[in-house]
């Protein structure tokens, strides 16, 4: 962790695939607000800037994420994956940086989890780690999935 993340800011560069599939760095900004809140910026370093206030930075970077996405844009990381979302402890308590998949197979869960807790919680990925172009969704997908899995989790 570094000292800008101990003072509540976090700074990272993401990779995004635009429309006509070539790969870019876009620069990512983080900071914890004074009222418990967090301010995501998503620059595109062409002069094209997002920026949202949300609970956590998982929220606020799908709220930066939907414009440049309706516009054929995708983003190459965890955060970005439809099964990935922040447990409300790493919400709450950690911002949202820290991302757990749930899958719709309900076996891959028990077996997931019982190794993340042999392994002191290695199931956890960061918000902006790199995820490969084949498994990211836009928001609005990755909304879908969520109340889809909570409903499938709710029946079983």
């Amino acid at each position: 962790m570094t000292s800008d993340e101990l003072r509540g800011e976090c700074r990272d560069l993401v990779a995004v695939r635009s429309p006509d599939g070539h790969i870019q760095r876009w620069s990512v900004t983080a900071r914890a607000l004074d009222t418990g809140r967090w301010r995501v910026m998503l620059t595109d370093g062409a002069g094209g800037e997002w920026v949202a206030e949300s609970d956590d930075v998982f929220d606020g970077f799908a709220a930066v994420r939907k414009l440049p996405e309706g516009s054929g844009f995708r983003f190459l990381v965890v955060g970005a994956r439809p099964e990935y979302w922040p447990t409300p402890m790493s919400s709450g308590m950690g911002g949202g940086f820290e991302l757990w998949a749930r899958y719709r197979c309900g076996l891959r869960n028990v077996f997931r989890t019982a190794i993340a807790g042999v392994s002191r919680g290695r199931g956890y990925r960061y918000i902006f780690s790199p995820a490969p172009a084949s498994k990211v969704s836009t928001v609005e997908q990755q909304h879908a999935y969520r109340e889809q899995w909570l409903a499938w989790s709710r029946l079983n």
